[in-house]
């Protein structure tokens, strides 16, 4: 088993079938809103049907890991120095090294190659690493050769270091088997059951997915993305040029659009009833969408699945220095999700959410905002997971307002460096609404009047917390 060392590169879009365009294109698929909940559940609650699907299987691991020195740049192999990891203290050493995981599904049930849509696969808690590590066993197993990265790659594991740093794991199917390890396939090391079940339920839940098709588009322009803008449709930004959205409707006056679902008013991007619709980053360059204006961003309206990735948004460098909208405001919406995205200020908040159902927000940084962080009112399923929230101001009622919601989870969050203007404002301020979950992660460095108004409304687990009160010192914030 290798470990191959690589420099960051662009994020375009390949047609090989090597190593490098599998790589590439691993590292755009990603994660099922509500999989960490359920897989947790059969695991802690008893085994007995991942047991029964896995005993029989067995699972043996190794490790090849391409890197990169940006998480948000895709891999690219360019004399890969190899790096030997011959044995399962070493593997153990380097699953101990990373802050959470990827795990991309790349065979159906049947054996049918799946493509690379951000259904299939998921983030999972950063602690399944350290569990996956206690699980592997020392004697060494074969597997079968796939060098191209299809046939029996059933899923890979894309690794994520704090600094940055991606690898890739590659797991691999046989007929009665599953192995976690290299491309090369030199040795491997068996997991035991439960590691088995560790990865193997989250496979099943992954098959499962059934996104609708969406045809893909690659826009370069602000006239072209807005012409694509429709349902079933998958954008892939391949410009070279930050869009700004135009205040004065004479500079669209001959774009292109479909005005009704598709709205801009005072330089305010409007999605409405848009379904089934992904825009994501493929240039060497992430696509920073800003506001020319202090006013709301980007706002959607009765959107059903609706996916961001590696975007930007926010407003442009002359506006402010205080916004009077949020960066992104959603209304009515079911089936929304960030992923690896970037939303700052000077807009007032990074989310103003009422009523909506089922979102998730994925390795995204949240920061420099003017008002408070975000306003999340009489929605439920609302999954925060290995996110940066930092530097905020806090002149609103809370850092993190969360009014009449159901089941919302921050996982492996880290939340720093909320200033609040006065000494009687809180972290969080929970009103109406069911705990609020905090797993894992970090609460650090906040000058706030305490973590929660109602020490019982937030239910913190395993989450490091230091310095947050009145008394903490905060850095000023500057965009």
């Amino acid at each position: 088993m290798h470990m191959h060392r690589t420099s960051g590169a662009a994020d375009r879009e390949p047609n090989e079938t090597s190593l490098t365009g599998s790589l590439r294109e691993a590292l755009r698929g990603d994660a099922v809103p509500h999989l960490r909940q359920r897989a947790r559940q059969q695991i802690q609650g008893g085994r007995q049907m991942v047991a029964l699907l896995f005993v029989a299987l067995g699972v043996c691991a190794v490790a090849a890991v391409a890197w990169t020195s940006n998480s948000d740049e895709q891999v690219v192999a360019q004399d890969p120095r190899s790096i030997a990891v011959e044995s399962p203290e070493a593997l153990r050493t380097q699953l101990a090294t990373f802050a959470n995981a990827t795990l991309v599904a790349r065979l159906g049930s049947e054996g049918e190659r799946l493509d690379r849509r951000p259904e299939y696969a998921t983030t999972l808690p950063a602690d399944w690493l350290a569990a996956l590590a206690g699980e592997i066993k020392a004697e060494p197993s074969a597997a079968p050769t796939d060098r191209d990265g299809g046939g029996g790659v059933g899923a890979e594991l894309l690794l994520r270091r704090a600094d940055g740093a991606v690898a890739t794991f590659v797991l691999q199917a046989n007929s009665s088997r599953w192995f976690l390890g290299a491309r090369s396939w030199r040795k491997g090391w068996l997991l035991s059951e439960a590691g088995s079940s560790l990865i193997g339920q989250q496979i099943l839940e992954l098959r499962e997915q059934t996104p609708q098709a969406r045809r893909k588009q690659p826009v370069s322009t602000l006239a072209e993305l807005l012409a694509a803008i429709g349902d079933d449709r998958q954008l892939e930004w391949v410009g070279e040029q930050d869009l700004e959205i135009p205040e004065d409707p004479r500079e669209l006056a001959e774009f292109s659009f479909d005005r009704e679902r598709v709205q801009i008013v005072n330089g305010v991007i409007e999605l409405r009833g848009v379904r089934n619709f992904e825009l994501r980053s493929a240039a060497r360059e992430r696509l920073r969408l800003l506001a020319r204006n202090p006013a709301v961003v980007l706002r959607l309206v009765k959107c059903q699945d609706v996916w961001f990735r590696d975007v930007v948004i926010g407003h442009a460098a002359n506006v402010g220095p205080h916004c009077t909208g949020a960066v992104v405001m959603a209304n009515d919406c079911q089936g929304l999700h960030l992923r690896d995205c970037e939303l700052f200020g000077c807009g007032s908040q990074a989310l103003v959410f009422s009523n909506i159902r089922d979102f998730t927000c994925e390795r995204t940084e949240m920061h420099t905002c003017t008002q408070n962080l975000m306003t999340l009112q009489r929605s439920q399923q609302l999954r925060f997971v290995a996110c940066t929230m930092r530097d905020c101001q806090v002149w609103d009622q809370a850092a993190l307002f969360i009014d009449n919601c159901t089941d919302v989870e921050f996982r492996d969050c880290r939340i720093t460096g909320m200033r609040s203007q006065t000494a009687s404002k809180p972290l969080f301020l929970i009103a109406g609404t069911e705990a609020v979950r905090v797993v894992g992660g970090q609460i650090l460095g906040n000058r706030v009047s305490a973590v929660s108004s109602f020490d019982a409304a937030v239910v913190r687990t395993n989450v490091e917390e230091r310095d947050n009160s009145t008394e903490t010192k905060v850095a000023a914030i500057a965009r």
